[in-house]
């Protein structure tokens, strides 16, 4: 996919899944066990706090060359999840929108070439951003289903 195609399917992904999101009841965002173990606002806090990662993993991989060692990260959620505990759900939604508007401001500013599949940066993209939007929205809409 080309850069263009790439950067529309990740605002594709990201509308369908603040839609899904936005459709929970009001009550329920805090509702432990509702992903998984986490709640739906912990999940929120979660793809934020990776948008903010990968603009880092995928910062440091332009200057250095060094591929980020993934393995390292086994605490790293439970860490994002700590650090935002007292965030209230109108401060998640913020931080939300601008983890995301800082990722898609730093994606716009790769080259042709860092979208491509077979590339690094291209896979992070896929695998670190379009699914996992999809793989979190899935979660949500599955226990927006179960109420």
């Amino acid at each position: 996919m080309t850069k263009a195609e790439v950067m529309s399917s990740l605002e594709e992904g990201w509308s369908r899944f603040l839609a899904i999101a936005k459709g929970v009841p009001e009550g329920k965002y805090h509702e432990y066990g509702s992903i998984g173990w986490w709640t739906v606002s912990q999940s929120l806090v979660h793809i934020a706090s990776w948008d903010e990662e990968l603009i880092e993993i995928m910062r440091t991989y332009m200057n250095t060359g060094e591929k980020h060692d993934f393995d390292l990260d086994h605490d790293i959620n439970d860490r994002h999840i700590r650090e935002k505990e007292n965030m209230d759900l109108p401060m998640i939604w913020r931080h939300l929108d601008e983890a995301h508007m800082s990722l898609i401001s730093y994606l716009n500013t790769l080259q042709e070439k860092d979208f491509q599949e077979d590339s690094y940066t291209g896979d992070l993209i896929e695998t670190m951003i379009r699914q996992h939007y999809w793989e979190h929205e899935k979660d949500i809409e599955d226990f927006r289903n179960t109420l």
